[in-house]
């Protein structure tokens, strides 16, 4: 009884640290994902409107 109890507990304890390892490697994917958005956003914005005001 002890054993399974033990078992159970780490089984579940295993759960909780690969779900959030699970949740840490998605928030940095998306993290990444929105970095990547960004970029490419100051990029296509930024770069005309610094070519328009370095030709005036």
């Amino acid at each position: 009884m002890c054993a399974f109890a033990h078992r159970m507990v780490t089984g579940r304890a295993g759960a909780v640290i690969a779900g959030a390892v699970d949740a840490q490697v998605r928030a940095v994917a998306a993290g990444a994902y929105v970095a990547l958005i960004v970029v490419s956003f100051v990029l296509a914005v930024c770069v005309p409107v610094m070519q328009v005001v370095y030709m005036i």
